[in-house]
């Protein structure tokens, strides 16, 4: 009894264990290279099904299948409903992975399980650490998914079960509700239904209660899925909220055509699964399911993307962090690709002023920060996209695009920062009037320069150089002052009012660095001839 619950708790953590090492490692495997690779492979939603039915059976995880779907949604690389698609062929993938467990393949995940450690502690396959991660995490849920099998079979020959067979009966309401249960507990479909038709297959459950257990951990992995998405908005809870109606939707069709089956003895879907020569052929179940209910989401999908668009648009955190202008192959010419570069750039500083604007509503700033960093990688991965693709070509351009780019990345940090502090101050008349001073004359600074950008005019650079110059004197003053005053501000506020004025000098060295980088770049712009398209 002890060793077969450890073996189930034990395949169990195996299983969870895999599925995070297979998301975390797909995270960082997920570059824009590979995303613009996948989009391209995708060019409408029958071929996102098949990525997607492909993703969904090696990953395992809706909640990787959505951070994957949104991130190629915000990368402009797939539309909504392409998206949509690539989440209905998730499922289905995730079906399959029952049937190959009901097949027994576990010799051939232990194969893969010690080719894939030798690639992740070889110090000569290092480039391939990675994908050793992502096959080890893959076998490794393999191998948790069939102890979780055999175990569920020795437990079920155990005397604590001849109770529970009696309290349970032939019920198949308290299947579905157990499987519900069990699903929310362990937060994973394809562990429940595992476990369901191995219980069926030994005959602790009947085929009636292992259809119910199967459609029972449908919604509760919805019903998780539901409350883990609540506070989501926009695009995230777009997606989610597809997979909940897509479960629900299945739930409705397939639970009364089993009771229909039960009172009236017609052939339905049961019998079609029962009628398949296999050792386990409820196994079959899931993805007999999913097959029609793919066909029938594939058929309707314009008209339903349509629909969760309009009930949860992008957020405008959301519309920040998509890169507008580098899409595509869009680095095939060096000078274009700057120009690009340097649009996104702006719309980076555009962002710092919204930070600005959040701390005058006295909003957190955590969500424009998130959505500014993930442009910031993008426009990274492009400029080193450009790099790898033209590597003795505009030299000098591209490494101050890259200086401009350093210069960007700490200045983020550093806005970060100031806005943090300036949201620690308490509301009183003096400091509210400090943060004012500090907001609005940040701000201006950022406005101009952002206007700069778009002015050939030499003036404008000039009036960037001249707000853009040390201003370590004045912040000294500023500081003196407040922290002379009567009666004197507590200790925490004298260190949040340290910490702003040197934050705003970090801040204003690094817009000069910026401004000479900038003008420079545009000076030999100005010299150069046009590059060729």
């Amino acid at each position: 009894m002890i060793e077969a619950l450890g073996g189930l708790v034990g395949g169990l953590g195996m299983f969870f264990v895999g599925m995070w090492l297979l998301s975390e490692s797909l995270k960082r495997l997920a570059t824009r290279r590979l995303r613009t690779i996948a989009a391209y492979w995708a060019p409408n939603r029958y071929a996102a099904l098949g990525w997607g039915a492909l993703a969904g059976g090696v990953i395992q995880s809706m909640a990787a299948m959505t951070f994957i779907a949104v991130s190629l949604m915000r990368a402009n690389l797939v539309s909504t409903e392409r998206a949509l698609a690539f989440i209905l062929g998730g499922n289905l993938g995730a079906s399959l992975l029952v049937l190959l467990v009901s097949l027994d393949i576990q010799v051939a995940a232990l194969y893969i399980l010690g080719v894939a450690s030798v690639l992740m502690v070889s110090e000569r396959a290092i480039k391939l650490r990675n994908v050793g991660t992502v096959l080890f995490g893959a076998a490794l849920m393999f191998v948790g998914l069939g102890l979780v099998k055999v175990s569920a079979a020795t437990l079920a020959t155990q005397p604590l079960f001849d109770g529970f067979l009696g309290v349970v009966g032939g019920s198949t309401l308290i299947a579905f509700a157990g499987a519900v249960v069990l699903s929310l507990l362990v937060q994973s479909t394809v562990a429940v239904m595992v476990f369901a038709v191995s219980m069926g297959s030994i005959g602790v459950l009947s085929n009636d209660q292992v259809y119910m257990a199967i459609y029972g951990s449908f919604l509760g992995t919805s019903g998780t899925l539901l409350l883990l998405s609540w506070t989501l908005t926009g695009e995230s809870r777009r997606v989610a909220m597809f997979q909940v109606a897509y479960s629900f939707v299945l739930i409705v069709i397939f639970v009364p055509l089993l009771y229909i089956e039960i009172w009236t003895g017609l052939p339905l879907m049961k019998s079609l699964v029962l009628s398949v020569p296999l050792e386990q052929p409820l196994a079959l179940l899931s993805l007999t399911s999913d097959v029609f209910g793919v066909i029938l989401f594939i058929l309707i999908l314009p008209p339903v993307a349509w629909l969760f668009v309009r009930l949860w648009p992008s957020t405008a955190e959301e519309a920040l962090s998509r890169a507008q202008y580098i899409r595509g192959r869009s680095y095939d010419n060096v000078a274009a690709a700057l120009e690009l570069i340097a649009l996104e750039q702006r719309r980076v500083l555009s962002g710092f002023s919204s930070y600005l604007d959040a701390v005058r509503q006295g909003t957190e700033v955590d969500p424009l920060r998130a959505s500014v960093r993930a442009l910031i990688r993008e426009i990274e991965e492009f400029l080193t996209e450009v790099r790898i693709h033209h590597p003795g070509y505009g030299i000098d351009e591209v490494n101050s695009a890259l200086a401009q780019q350093r210069l960007i990345i700490w200045l983020e940090e550093q806005f970060g920062e100031l806005c943090d502090e300036l949201n620690r101050l308490p509301g009183d008349t003096a400091t509210s009037q400090l943060r004012s001073v500090f907001v609005e004359g940040i701000d201006a600074v950022v406005l101009v320069i952002i206007d700069g950008l778009t002015s050939p005019d030499p003036e404008s650079w000039a009036t960037i150089r001249q707000l853009t110059r040390d201003r370590s004197e004045l912040l000294r003053e500023i500081r003196s002052s407040y922290l002379s005053s009567e009666p004197p501000p507590d200790e925490a506020v004298q260190v949040t009012i340290l910490k702003v004025t040197n934050t705003t000098g970090e801040i204003f060295f690094l817009f000069a660095r910026l401004t000479q980088e900038m003008t420079a770049t545009q000076a030999a712009s100005d010299m150069s001839p046009a590059s060729p398209l």
